[in-house]
């Protein structure tokens, strides 16, 4: 699979019949996910997708917290803004959904849920624009360098 993948600095907003806003597949190295916002509209989805159904069967189920999967492992996500459903990452293809905090415990300690109108200037008539002068919060730097 892909190695040594950077995703940085950019605006996704999924619509309410997209899938999840970034997802990662089977990595054969390191993934970097970081100051980006990103957004879902559609119930049930969220930011990140990390691994498949298959990678960590019955993890929530039984330990009530989140569990290890290679995914998971080559990782690092952090200094984002996301916005939309509540449910920011899944590690078993949307069979269960992560909360912000919950997801906080191994990825995104710097990280901050927004509503999209506290983000772009716009968003009702496509423009998402970033707010000129707004402090996202938590360390997040997603104007463009």
């Amino acid at each position: 699979g892909p190695a040594n993948v950077k995703v940085e600095y950019n605006t996704v907003v999924m619509p309410e019949d997209g899938r999840w806003a970034v997802l990662v597949r089977n990595p054969g190295g390191q993934v970097i996910i970081m100051n980006n916002v990103l957004v879902n509209r559609r119930k049930g989805r969220g930011a990140l997708s990390i691994g498949e159904r298959s990678s960590v069967p019955g993890w929530m189920e039984k330990t009530g917290m989140i569990g290890a999967n290679r995914e998971l492992m080559a990782l690092y996500s952090d200094h984002n803004v996301f916005a939309g459903e509540p449910g920011v990452a899944t590690l078993n293809d949307g069979e269960s959904r992560l909360s912000l905090k919950m997801w906080q415990k191994k990825q995104d300690q710097h990280s901050v849920f927004m509503t999209e109108q506290e983000i772009f200037v716009d968003p009702a008539n496509n423009d998402y624009r970033l707010i000129p002068g707004k402090d996202l919060g938590a360390g997040a730097d997603v104007h463009a360098q």
